[in-house]
């Protein structure tokens, strides 16, 4: 637990320094094919904290989004995820002004788990995976072992942002998914 609080530290600290830079040399988008996905991306020439490298790496094996997923129940995925979106973007901006609210936590913590498993259940990996990395990062806010940051919040936020944007790409059938999935997921994780 140690090692998690002073590597949450040192992210959270490398993080705010380093947005600016990274921000200016983002690419904002790669078409990403089934044969390299995302472990072909070159984060080399961005100004990245050093503690956030173990994590990009991992983040970089995302699964690539299957092409097979049945029409209806991608409709289906697509409907559910906008509503889900509906119900917990008013609940964050609710929590990120009261950030001790751990109920109101626990309802955006069980959207994301609603984004990951029907993400992953219609082959949306993308998308699951970073719902996914926040989920999971709720749940050590929720079990104490991280505490909320304005970086958390400000992570949150963009995520809930760029989700309606993810799931149509998804739902276009393209993998021209932002570069910066595999920075918040390893920002979450």
């Amino acid at each position: 637990i140690n090692d998690k609080l002073a590597l949450n530290d040192a992210v959270e600290n490398d993080v705010a320094n380093a947005k600016a830079d990274s921000n200016d040399n983002i690419v904002e988008s790669a078409d990403i094919n089934e044969n390299s996905g995302l472990s072909a991306l070159d984060f080399s020439d961005m100004n990245l904290p050093k503690a956030l490298e173990p994590f990009i790496e991992e983040a970089k094996q995302l699964a690539v989004d299957a092409n097979d997923a049945d029409p209806d129940i991608k409709e289906i995925f697509i409907e559910e995820a906008n509503e889900v979106l509906e119900d917990i973007v008013p609940l964050f901006k609710k929590w990120r002004d009261t950030a001790t609210d751990l109920d109101g936590l626990m309802d955006i913590r069980r959207g994301f788990h609603t984004l990951k498993g029907s993400g992953r259940m219609v082959g949306a990996n993308y998308t699951g995976e970073l719902a996914w990395s926040i989920e999971n990062m709720l749940n050590r806010i929720l079990d104490h072992t991280i505490t909320v940051s304005e970086d958390i919040k400000q992570l949150i936020e963009d995520v809930l942002e760029s989700y309606p944007t993810l799931i149509t790409i998804f739902e276009n059938g393209s993998q021209e998914y932002p570069l910066t999935i595999p920075l918040w997921v390893a920002c979450a994780n």
